[in-house]
């Protein structure tokens, strides 16, 4: 293997011995089943109504899962967790509904098999299912129902939104009149007519409440209101210019599903949903990753080198995309410490492809420089990445130890 600056890159490596793509890409090898059901559909408002996600698994062995409900736009339920040997599951929830609506139920899956072919296998979201329920009121004042999105959300300082609301509809009519509260203060003051979309938009950062009236043709009212994000999207390194060793952006959209090997999780990290947005963040994991790929002197003669990582996952259930990204700080055998910037993604089709990159250094690898970078395919669900590796040593101090979260990790990692 010819030169520290073209080592050739495998999954267990280098990117993937730190952030090894999971064995449940898209859904996934292990879950063969992932459905919810209704006891009642429609249901009532008031009507208590049991919902039971059913999954099925490829393999017979020993299993341990947590599963999370999301109800429309309401905070993750705890986790249910369950554990046996078995390949047939069932978790339950049961709920009322105050009012008529078309609610949105999501179910996520974190799957370890313990025993059987694919143990060890940490799906870390591995699967997702979504079941519309519809919700009616009294059939003798049926209202519109009021219902709208917003694209993006979140969205930039001065970027537009768009609102859609021709999801609302009139059970027993039409409707005839869309209005909007786009400044959160109760007064539908945009009249938007017959026509369900509007455009708005803010110029500087925080959370604005946007509210929708939808009258029908009885002369009937439905409301709704959600909460718009808007935020600065920040970057975990300064863009690349002459003389800056090379660091490159990472982009906050970039995240993905991943199976961490031979890892010890420290914090399970939440999920959120919006729109059909899946996040899951702030997870934090520590373990070690091959030691092969950086400079001699920082190895030490040891074939390990231990890391501690903060990761962020965003899947988008409709185009059924992965991404990830995060911070992760290695431990040196010789002394120092390096923070490195993490994006992985897998494409709904195509070659998933992934790279990890020096942001800081302190100790003796306060000048360390480089990247490892590699593309691949899927095999059974794996993929499997080959590529390059160009970790050096440049002149300068690589500074910035206190930024980018490389401080909390530092913490996290050594005390």
């Amino acid at each position: 293997m010819s030169g520290r600056g073209r080592q050739a890159l495998t999954v267990v490596a280098m990117l993937v011995a730190m952030v090894s793509l999971s064995g449940c890409v898209k859904g996934c090898d292990v879950v063969s089943k992932h459905e919810i059901s209704a006891s009642k559909d429609p249901v009532k408002v008031g009507e208590n109504v049991t919902l039971d996600a059913h999954v099925l698994m490829r393999t017979y062995g020993d299993f341990e899962i947590d599963s999370h409900w999301l109800i429309g736009g309401s905070p993750p339920t705890g986790a249910e967790h369950k554990a046996g040997l078995s390949n047939d599951w069932h978790f339950g929830l049961s709920r009322t509904f105050a009012r008529a609506e078309t609610v949105r139920i999501t179910n996520v899956l974190d799957v370890v098999q313990t025993t059987g072919v694919f143990a060890g296998h940490d799906s870390f979201g591995a699967s997702v299912a979504q079941y519309d329920l519809i919700v009616e009121g009294n059939a003798a004042s049926q209202p519109p129902l009021a219902s709208f999105t917003a694209t993006p959300n979140p969205a930039k300082p001065e970027q537009t939104i768009a609102l859609d609301a021709s999801a609302s509809y009139d059970p027993d009519g039409e409707v005839v009149q869309y209005e909007w509260d786009l400044d959160g203060d109760g007064v539908y003051e945009t009249d938007g007519g017959s026509e369900p979309t509007q455009e708005t938009g803010w110029s500087s950062e925080g959370q604005h409440e946007v509210g929708l009236r939808v009258t029908d043709n009885d002369d009937k009212q439905g409301t709704t209101a959600g909460t718009l994000f808007v935020q600065a999207m920040p970057r975990l390194a300064p863009r690349a210019t002459a003389g800056s060793a090379g660091l490159v952006p990472l982009s906050r959209r970039k995240a993905h599903l991943i199976q961490l090997g031979g890892y010890r999780q420290t914090d399970p990290g939440s999920y959120s949903l919006t729109g059909d947005e899946l996040l899951l963040t702030g997870r934090k994991a520590e373990g070690k990753l091959p030691a092969g790929p950086f400079p001699k002197k920082l190895r030490r003669g040891k074939k390990k080198v231990r890391w501690a990582g903060s990761l962020d996952l965003e899947h988008s259930i409709s185009d059924e995309t992965y991404r990830l990204r995060g911070v992760a700080l290695a431990a040196f055998p010789a002394g120092g410490l390096a923070c490195m910037g993490i994006k992985v993604g897998v494409p709904a089709s195509g070659r998933p492809s992934g790279k990890l990159h020096v942001i800081a250094g302190s100790g003796r690898a306060a000048k360390l420089r480089g990247s490892a970078r590699g593309r691949g395919t899927l095999q059974d669900g794996v993929p499997a990445l080959r590529g390059k590796t160009s970790f050096r040593f440049g002149k300068t101090r690589n500074r910035g130890m206190n930024r980018f979260g490389c401080k909390q990790l530092k913490r996290d990692l050594l005390g």
